[in-house]
């Protein structure tokens, strides 16, 4: 009977459901959307984004896990940090970035941000928040003190978390003018007391003080510092001064009546990045019920951190402008989530303040003020688990709930929150990435999601489910781990690719991937490894995902131990060692073998790659559009870019069943031209010396120029109901488009029995 072929279908992204699109395939494992947008292809792997070279020297740390990490730019691009936080088990870790020359023998300098011990996150704990704001980079995690990172080796601490010191201040000597009534003799100042007096002149006053006989006078002064961000502190706690102005009339006759200076004294100096400090007062408050009141006034600011005395001279008249205690405040430490929009820096959640946000000043990010915060212990939705800006709005994530804050410009300006989301919520606030198209892209315990739409114009935020297609994926979550889930949106691979704890672990080890152009979603994990029962898992342990500037996804694995070592000159192996790149390398990174010096250091002796662990491309459960009756399949004929003799092999399985018969191997060449010198390109070493034919060279037409292959692989499958094909293989290839062959039977499925009476 003669064969029917099906028509060409192209080969799309994965769909897990019963019901799909005809192109659809069940499983795509570790592969991606090829750049000439004809296919997917297994063309990734990754390698240390710092060489392994002979003789280099590691530090301690650097053979622990990458736990998080950033990129930083600063100046322009002229400055790259590619920070890292490293740690093992449940000890502390590091923060820190690595610095010096390349090369032969070479040793890379580190700079540690803090101290060596930080807070390691628990599973339920999304890690350390870096919030790039201007010149500085801000570093919190709710435990360890929050830093700002300038660069180079300055960092010193953010934020304002204990109340600043009060001066000191000399009482003024009012006695000190009253002389004996002949010889005009004027006793010492008293302790402590100073006498800086001048006569009341009728223009231009200066002192402080009524200068009208047996008035009383008194002031309170608070100081403030301002650092290098341009915030200003809170207000000391104020230090007061009081005095009676003399009588004239006998026994002082001898006094003069004027106005006095007031000396400030111990003027407390600022943390590291103090630039300034400023001095406010009150006007004459008198005896405090016909005086100015508590108002204060600025005096003067000291634009140094080194001077501890100033002598105030300055009349009512003559103060600036009016301050409040409010405009600045002591804020917590323990703040967990953190973000820079609108010209200010948003503070929110954490253990302390699990339901509070607080933003600071536009412009003055270390400055709170006392109203400037939002407090959703009000509102259903749990505590805060991030905040992320997107566009003209700022989003709130809860653990139930999702809300929004907006800013409007009229008038003096003002903020507001409204709920956009009463029922979905996420902790995994690292996952959170704008994609271009799609929106604001987040994983939640029961799937991805996307907050999109608008403010302007009328239009509205809505946030919908996206992973459908990979449902039974997402299953595998581990919930109680889910903070600790990491994504990357990248413009260069147009993937949005989320890793995420799974199966019962509490660190990332699996990940899906969107494919943003096409809609599309793929796999990656370790699971060809583990189907084929290697105690190496092949990697995909990645705890942090970061992107380079330069478009890159970088990586930072859970390290991998093969031989402990320890120090005096013992060998130890690891396995991806510090940052990774994901790029065209054809393995996983690798494994170093390193001799451990007495100091504790670790020097580079030699390296094998890894191999790449089994990429997958599955159809769908076929049945052909007839579900009722049988058919034989013939062959499956893929279109594919010419690899040369990197072999692949097809396996099919029928009839719902996931136990696969291989049908054959094939090179993905020209048949003409196999085993001759004009035989197709390959992207890799000849491994049979006895077949003569071109490898790939950068720079050369064969290599720029992709050619089509069809390929066939010849299957019999005997009369079935369902049919499904998949090609696994760790050689590089690439599948465009598919078809299959197929007879049509005359033979219906059979009928279900029917069971009998059940009364007897």
């Amino acid at each position: 009977m003669k064969s029917t072929p099906t028509k060409s279908f192209p080969a799309l992204g994965m769909d897990e459901r019963l019901v799909v699109n005809d192109s659809s395939a069940s499983l795509i494992r570790n592969m991606r959307i090829a750049d000439n947008g004809m296919g997917w292809t297994n063309d990734r792997g990754w390698e240390p984004l710092i060489p392994d070279l002979a003789g280099r020297t590691y530090h301690a740390v650097e053979m622990n896990s990458v736990i998080s990490g950033f990129v930083w730019e600063r100046t322009n691009g002229a400055e790259r940090y590619f920070l890292q936080e490293n740690g093992s088990g449940t000890d502390s870790s590091e923060l820190f970035y690595l610095y010096g020359n390349r090369g032969v023998n070479a040793k890379h300098l580190k700079l540690t941000i803090g101290d060596t011990s930080r807070r390691q996150p628990k599973p339920d704990d999304a890690g350390t928040q870096y919030i790039p704001f201007g010149r500085m980079l801000v570093i919190i995690n709710g435990v360890d003190p929050m830093w700002k990172f300038w660069g180079r080796n300055k960092y010193n601490s953010f934020g304002f978390t204990q109340s600043t010191p009060a001066p000191d201040i000399a009482r003024v000597d009012v006695e000190y003018q009253q002389g004996h009534a002949t010889d005009y003799k004027r006793p010492k100042p008293e302790t402590q007391a100073v006498s800086l007096h001048w006569k009341e002149l009728n223009t231009h006053p200066l002192g402080l003080g009524d200068p009208s006989a047996t008035q009383n006078n008194s002031y309170t002064y608070r100081i403030t510092f301002v650092t290098d961000t341009g915030s200003e502190s809170p207000m000391s706690a104020p230090s007061s001064i009081s005095w009676v102005t003399p009588a004239t009339d006998p026994p002082h006759a001898h006094n003069t009546v004027g106005r006095y200076g007031v000396l400030i004294t111990n003027i407390p100096k600022g943390p590291l990045g103090t630039v300034a400090r400023r001095i406010y007062r009150s006007k004459n408050q008198r005896a405090g019920t016909d005086g100015a009141g508590d108002t204060l006034y600025y005096v003067t600011q000291l634009s140094d951190n080194t001077t501890d005395e100033f002598c105030d001279v300055s009349t009512d008249g003559h103060l600036g402008s009016e301050a409040s205690i409010n405009d600045s405040v002591v804020i917590s430490d323990n703040y967990k989530f953190g973000t820079a929009w609108n010209g200010s820096m948003w503070l929110a959640g954490g253990e302390t303040n699990p339901n509070k946000i607080i933003y600071s000043e536009q412009g003055r990010p270390e400055q709170f003020g006392g109203f400037n915060y939002f407090d959703v212990g009000v509102r259903e939705g749990g505590a805060i688990t991030g905040v992320v800006p997107f566009f003209n709005n700022l989003i709130v994530f809860r653990k139930n709930a999702i809300d929004m804050i907006q800013y409007t410009a009229a008038g003096d300006g003002k903020y507001s929150i409204t709920t956009i989301s009463s029922d979905i919520g996420t902790t995994a606030c690292n996952t959170a990435k704008i994609v271009p198209g799609v929106g604001l892209v987040f994983l939640a315990s029961d799937g991805i999601y996307a907050v999109s739409g608008g403010t302007q114009g009328g239009a509205s935020i809505v946030v919908n489910k996206i992973s459908n297609s990979i449902q039974n994926e997402m299953k595998r979550i581990n919930k109680h781990a889910l903070a600790r889930a990491t994504a990357v949106w990248s413009a260069k691979e147009d993937e949005y690719w989320v890793h995420y704890p799974a199966d019962g672990v509490n660190r990332p080890n699996r990940g899906a991937v969107l494919h943003a152009s096409l809609k599309q979603w793929s796999l990656r994990n370790n699971d060809s490894k583990i189907e084929d029962g290697s105690t190496e898992d092949g990697g995909y342990k990645f705890n942090w995902l970061g992107l380079h500037p330069d478009g890159w996804i970088l990586l930072g694995p859970e390290r991998k131990i093969f031989v402990q070592g320890s120090s005096g000159g013992a060998q130890a192996v690891r396995g991806n060692i510090g940052i990774q790149v994901w790029s065209a390398a054809d393995y996983c990174g690798n494994r170093a073998t390193l001799t451990v010096q007495q100091d504790g250091t670790y020097t580079f002796a030699s390296i094998v790659q890894t191999d790449k662990g089994d990429s997958i491309y599955a159809s769908k459960w076929d049945d052909y559009g007839n579900p009722s009756l049988k058919k034989r399949v013939h062959s499956v004929e893929l279109s594919t870019i010419s690899t040369g003799y990197n072999p692949l092999a097809l396996q099919y399985a029928t009839n719902w069943k996931n136990d696969y018969t291989t049908a054959s191997s094939i090179y993905p060449v020209e048949p003409e031209t196999e085993s001759t010198n004009n035989a197709d390109f390959i992207f890799g070493p000849i491994t049979d010396p006895a077949v003569q034919n071109p490898v790939a060279l950068m720079g050369t037409a064969k290599w720029e120029n992709d050619r089509l292959a069809n390929i066939r692989w010849d299957v019999s499958t005997g009369l079935i109901t369902n049919f499904k094909w998949r090609v696994k293989s760790n050689n590089y290839f690439l599948i465009s488009t598919y078809k299959t062959n197929i007879t049509s039977g005359t033979r219906n499925t059979i009928a279900s029995g029917v069971g009998g009476n059940l009364n007897g």
